[in-house]
């Protein structure tokens, strides 16, 4: 067994993502060790990370909570759509266990990640959904005991009204302020 090889570039891509992501004292390095060969290969490769100040790095598997492990995934996501060229991008739910200025971090980041391909993302947070260009309503209705979901596009007003309410839960002349607020500021 070798001793561990790091990959500097890949390594330094993904801790400046992690700065963009909020993650300012979190340190990513990818090891790869080579063995003796197997039928599967001869190279381990181990992400370890350490996502506060004064941590040893750590397997990736052991260390991140929901949130930190959310904004790291968006960070490689970013990194690999650009390495091989994809297209389209869905993040399916990628703020789970964040919120506020994080939550913002993330809206920006799939936002620029946009200008390079397509990115569909399922949120139900206001400070992600505010920096798309555009914004669905996915809604179920049942109807003689069907289940039905439409996909209804959003116009400026409807979308702050959504905003408004995931958001504060309640629509009024503050939420919706607040979320033509939050708009504006997404697209400034």
């Amino acid at each position: 067994v070798g001793a561990p090889v790091i990959i500097p570039h890949l390594n330094a891509q993904v801790n400046a993502r992690l700065k963009e992501l909020m993650l300012p004292n979190a340190h990513f390095q990818v090891e790869m060790i080579t063995g003796a060969p197997t039928y599967i290969g001869s190279d381990h490769v181990q992400f370890m990370v350490a996502m506060n100040a004064g941590e040893d790095l750590k397997p990736l598997a052991k260390t991140a909570s929901g949130g930190e492990l959310a904004r790291l995934m968006l960070g490689l996501k970013v990194i690999f759509t650009h390495l091989q060229g994809i297209e389209t991008v869905i993040f399916d739910e990628i703020d789970t266990g964040v919120s506020g200025k994080v939550a913002g971090s993330i809206g920006k980041e799939m936002k620029a990640l946009s200008n390079d391909c397509q990115v569909f993302a399922v949120t139900h947070l206001a400070p992600v959904s505010a920096w798309a260009d555009r914004q669905y309503l996915v809604a179920k209705h049942v109807k003689n005991d069907v289940t039905r979901t439409t996909v209804s596009l959003l116009d400026e007003a409807q979308r702050i009204d959504q905003l408004a309410l995931i958001a504060s839960g309640s629509l009024s002349d503050a939420s919706r302020q607040t979320a033509k607020e939050l708009l504006e500021r997404s697209h400034a």
